[in-house]
């Protein structure tokens, strides 16, 4: 029976390698299919979990509504890593686009959009798989909504609840001054229980919707950041974050501005904090005019009342700041600014353990006088990790930083970034030591006291790099993730 609880245990990998007591098992088989170069280990159930394959990237924030050409494919894996079925996932019809495939009550839930040519509807479609393969609940309508003609439509995204008892499937629509966010809650019957259109009174230029969070009782949470001109002298754009709360149709929004402009802040992450009855937004800020003066924002607010927040900021200076920044920002005076959230891990006593990466692009262009074009290419870089745990009241209790420098061009950056594990006692980051011929898989485990081991899984021959961001923890001593082996993409367990 498997109890993924939110934990943290040690891990390795190989075609069953032991080192340091952890074991690295690799599939017998190889996956296969070439036409389905992008992965991700989307869940699992009591017997084994499932693999989702596509023609184009998982993680693409470009996609929009009706795009025919992806493709998708989904796969059942014993926990012996023996592949038992994999099936293309087809549209019934012509008129029928595959948007999304997420996970829901231990089965791949796939959300498909029937568009109307009358009136510019759009009817959300809901298919689930079991473990045998099978269709559940097949075209099963959940839920319509129509935009406006000249609105833009992002791809619909499903939300879980903070306890997955229910989800939600999500659309962003960004119109001339405003922009809608439309919300259709189901139970785990399929069944609608809730709609939500939501206005938002900023343009997509003015407000970039940086998350969203569902809690059991159908409130939406959206945390916007928000840019706007600056008071005195100077003219500039400042941002400012602000959290929405929408807890109903015909429900006046409730709107919490989250920091001032005084300590501005580029990323900032929201999550639900059920225990302590909480939403907790965390991120790192600024002194205005001034990057050396860098800190840690936590806020939360009570999900009883929602009278006001609670904000903790924490100036992280001197020794502590200069290990954090790393050698890679020192320089720049980047700061904290320059690492987005990856990860908000809520502690028992209300505090939390905050995991973010220097992650950024590089693009240029070069005209190539054999071919007479002009040529695009972006650069994708993770470079360092930090981790931070903050105590309840926002103060920081310790913090460390993973050192690393990744590169790589064109390829979405399929083999950087982190796969982190949980246990009762310990964190563990794994990643590729060098993504090139001569990769190492790194360990970078964490006590719940910030104490560090470092360790290295595996040598460089043998010739084993991870996709760390296509991994998932399937068990609380179990990972699995691909890995390519000698140019062929296998699965890789990782186990205690």
């Amino acid at each position: 029976m498997i109890k993924l609880r939110l934990l943290f245990i040690f891990l390795l990998l190989t075609n069953v390698i032991s080192v340091f007591g952890q074991k690295i098992t690799l599939s017998p088989t190889s996956v296969t299919d070439n036409s389905y170069d992008y992965v991700k280990i989307i869940g699992q159930d009591s017997s084994g979990f499932y693999l989702l394959q596509s023609n184009l990237s998982l993680e693409i924030e470009r996609d929009r509504i009706g795009l025919r050409s992806r493709k998708y494919q989904l796969s059942y894996y014993g926990f012996d890593l023996k592949i038992l079925w994999t099936k293309n996932i087809i549209s019934p019809s012509s008129e029928i686009s595959i948007e999304t495939v997420g996970f829901y009550q231990s089965k791949p839930i796939v959300i498909s959009v029937e568009s109307s040519k009358d009136d510019n509807s759009f009817n959300f479609i809901a298919d689930t798989y079991d473990s045998n393969g099978n269709n559940p609940i097949k075209n099963k309508k959940i839920g319509s909504y129509t935009p406006d003609k000249k609105s833009n439509t992002t791809k619909p995204k499903i939300l879980l609840s903070s306890t997955k008892k229910n989800f939600g499937v999500y659309v962003e629509e960004a119109r001339t001054v405003d922009q809608v966010v439309h919300l259709i809650i189901c139970n785990d019957m399929f069944t609608s229980t809730s709609q939500l259109k939501c206005v938002l009174p900023y343009a997509y230029k003015d407000g970039e919707i940086s998350s969203a969070t569902l809690d059991d009782r159908g409130f939406l949470y959206l945390l916007l950041k928000v840019k706007e001109e600056s008071l005195g002298n100077e003219k500039k754009r400042i941002s400012t974050y602000r959290l929405d709360i929408f807890k109903g149709p015909n429900v006046p929004m409730i709107e919490h501005k989250v920091n001032d402009s005084s300590k501005q802040m580029t990323y900032a992450a929201l999550t639900i904090d059920n225990k302590n009855n909480n939403i907790v937004v965390a991120g790192f800020y600024s002194d205005r005019g001034s990057f050396a003066g860098a800190g840690l924002l936590y806020a939360t607010l009570s999900t009883t009342d929602s009278s006001g927040w609670e904000i903790s900021t924490t100036p992280l200076k001197s020794e502590s700041l200069i290990k954090i920044i790393g050698e890679r920002n020192s320089g720049g005076n980047m700061g904290l600014v320059g690492y987005p959230i990856q990860r908000v891990i809520l502690r028992s006593d209300g505090g939390a353990v905050i995991i973010a990466e220097a992650a950024y692009l590089s693009e240029y262009s070069f005209y190539d006088y054999f071919t007479q074009s002009f040529n695009r290419r972006i650069e994708y870089h993770y470079d360092n990790v930090v981790i931070i745990s903050v105590n309840a009241d926002g103060q920081a209790d310790w913090s460390q930083i993973l050192k690393k420098d990744q590169t790589s061009l064109d390829d979405e950056g399929l083999y950087s970034s982190i796969a982190t594990m949980l246990s009762p006692d310990n964190l563990t980051i794994f990643y590729n030591a060098d993504i090139g011929r001569n990769n190492e898989v790194i360990s970078f485990k964490l006590s719940s006291k910030g104490e560090l081991n470092q360790k290295r899984l595996t040598m460089s021959g043998d010739n084993i790099t991870i996709l760390a961001k296509a991994g998932k923890q399937v068990d609380e001593d179990v990972m699995i993730v691909p890995a390519i082996s000698k140019k062929k993409l296998y699965l890789l367990k990782i186990s205690d």
